[in-house]
């Protein structure tokens, strides 16, 4: 086996990526406009859409400068600690509460008003 490498190999990733991001755009650009129909107003002209999606790509770059693939990258660790002490937590909650009745039922007295 040969250790050649294609330079094209890894050509399609960046256009995937770049299309992903001109479908989020338009997506985005779609929701507004049919939010603005349905108030009842005019469409949305070409230059506002062309407004919303400089707005989006400022916002990008803004959300890059200041770090927030690193925070996100950061926080993932975290965020599933979280979700995984929640979902055991959802998963004990009816274990927990069937012993508490069990328990409960256990130390009633055996005589009415006995502890009353």
């Amino acid at each position: 086996m040969s250790n050649f490498v294609c330079p094209f190999d890894e050509l399609p990733y960046p256009f995937a990526l770049l299309e992903t991001g001109v479908g989020i755009v338009n997506a985005l650009n779609e929701r507004i406009g049919e939010a603005v129909r349905r108030g009842g107003t005019d469409p949305l002209p070409l230059l506002a859409r062309l407004a919303i999606s400089a707005a989006l790509l400022v916002c990008a770059f803004l959300a890059a400068r200041l770090g927030l693939v690193a925070l996100i990258a950061g926080g993932y660790g975290a965020f599933g600690y979280i979700v995984l002490a929640v979902f055991v937590l959802l998963l004990l909650t009816p274990r927990l509460l069937r012993r508490a009745e069990h328990a409960e039922r256990i130390f009633q007295p055996h005589f009415p008003g006995e502890w009353a």
